[in-house]
């Protein structure tokens, strides 16, 4: 039934890391864009991509850039149950140790 395929995808997808959301949506995406002759098969891609983007919506996830931001979740409670995101970049400060005569 409906019902069921809906109630065990909400329960796969509370089981996914933000990062395994994001490679999911990478893969789907893709998926779309290679079964461009197979409409019903296309389709079922795109509908699981919009799937993927309603619940990263609901986690505050930006699935581009693989960070989460809390203040953007429209689910505060799904969103706290996944925080795994890719850190910051590390910035490296250098300091010239060649001496410069003035």
């Amino acid at each position: 039934s409906k019902e069921a395929d809906q109630k065990t995808l909400r329960e796969r997808l509370s089981e996914t890391t933000n990062l395994g959301l994001r490679a999911t949506y990478q893969a789907t995406r893709d998926a779309v864009r290679l079964v461009e002759e197979d409409d019903p098969l296309r389709f079922r891609f795109a509908t699981g991509l919009e799937v993927i983007k309603l619940n990263a919506a609901e986690r505050g996830f930006d699935l581009e850039t693989g960070r989460q931001d809390m203040t953007k979740a429209n689910d505060p409670k799904i969103a706290a149950l996944h925080t795994d995101q890719f850190m910051e970049p590390f910035k490296v400060a250098r300091r010239s140790t060649v001496k410069v005569r003035s």
